[in-house]
C-alpha cells in the first residue's frame, strides 16, 4: 500500500545552521505515527515540513523530499507547482497552544469552512455541529455559540481547534503536543478522538508524554539534535522491550 507521507533525505535549515538532518521515513495506512525527542531536537519542524510551515520562517532552506499520498494521487510536497495554501488545506494542523481567531465559537468553525472549502449555510452548519459533537464539545457549548471563543476554558479552546480542522475535511492531520496545554479530561477525550480517527485519517503527532505515546502509538519515531535514530513498531517482535528501551534516555 502507498505510504501516507514518505520523507526522504529532509534537512531544513535556518540561516545556514542545520535543524534537521537527512530524516528519511515512511508512515503506513491505519497507523498513528507519534515522534518523540527533547525539547530543542527537531520535531515541530518536521512537523511543519510536511505542509511548508516552516517557509513561514525567514531564513528557512529545505532539501529532499516529501510526497503525500492524497485522494487524486501523489502530491510533491515541494515542487514548484504546488500552491502552499492547497497544500495546507488538505494536510491540516492543529497547534500546541489554541490558536482560535478572535470571533465567536460558530465563526471560528464557519468561517473556516466558507474561505477554505466554500461551505456555507446548512450544510457548514451541519459539519460544524457535527465535528463539535466529535470531540465532545457540543453537549458544553450548544447554547452559547455565539459567545466569544476566548470564553471557552483551555481544553475546551483546543477541542474547538481540532473540530475547525476536521471541518476543512484534511486528508492528513498534523498535531504538534495537541494535549500540552489541556486538563487532563480533555486529553483523554482528544487521545480517545485520535484512536477512533486513526484508520480514516493519516496522523503524524508530536508527544512529549510517555505514558501517550504507549496509548496511541502504533509507530514511534524518534528523533534526536535533528537526525531520526530510533524508529519503532507495536507489531514487531519484543516490542514493549524494544520500546522502552529505545525511549528510556528520552522522557
Amino acid at each position: 500500500m502507498t505510504p501516507p507521507v514518505s520523507i526522504n533525505n529532509l534537512t531544513v535549515s535556518f540561516d545556514g545552521t542545520p535543524v534537521l538532518e537527512n530524516v528519511t521515513f515512511k508512515t503506513r495506512p491505519g497507523e498513528l505515527t507519534v515522534i518523540v525527542g527533547r525539547s530543542g531536537s527537531g520535531k515541530s519542524t518536521l512537523l511543519r515540513a510536511v505542509n511548508r510551515l516552516n517557509e513561514c520562517f525567514p531564513g528557512c532552506s529545505t532539501t529532499g523530499e516529501v510526497q503525500l499520498a492524497l485522494h487524486d494521487g501523489q502530491l510533491d510536497v515541494y515542487s514548484a507547482t504546488t500552491c502552499p495554501e492547497h497544500l495546507r488545506a488538505r494536510a491540516g494542523m492543529v497547534f500546541q497552544s489554541p490558536n482560535i481567531l478572535p470571533v465567536s465559537i460558530a465563526r471560528n468553525m464557519l468561517l473556516p469552512q466558507k474561505l477554505v472549502r466554500n461551505v456555507t449555510g446548512r450544510s457548514a452548519e451541519e459539519k460544524m455541529r457535527h465535528m463539535l459533537e466529535r470531540v465532545g464539545l457540543l453537549e458544553e457549548v450548544h447554547d452559547r455559540l455565539g459567545a466569544p471563543a476566548a470564553t471557552l476554558s483551555g481544553g475546551q479552546q483546543q477541542r474547538l481547534c481540532l473540530a475547525r480542522a476536521l471541518a476543512l475535511e484534511p486528508e492528513i492531520l498534523l498535531l504538534d503536543e495537541p494535549t500540552a496545554s489541556v486538563d487532563y479530561r480533555s486529553a483523554r477525550r482528544i487521545e480517545e478522538l485520535l484512536l477512533s480517527l486513526k484508520n480514516e485519517l493519516p496522523m503524524l503527532v508530536v508527544s512529549h508524554s510517555l505514558p501517550q505515546t504507549q496509548r496511541l502509538a502504533d509507530r514511534v519515531l524518534l528523533i534526536r539534535k535533528g537526525r531520526l535514530v530510533g524508529e519503532w513498531h507495536r507489531g514487531q517482535a519484543n516490542a514493549e522491550a524494544d520500546f522502552e528501551k529505545m525511549l528510556s534516555t528520552t522522557f
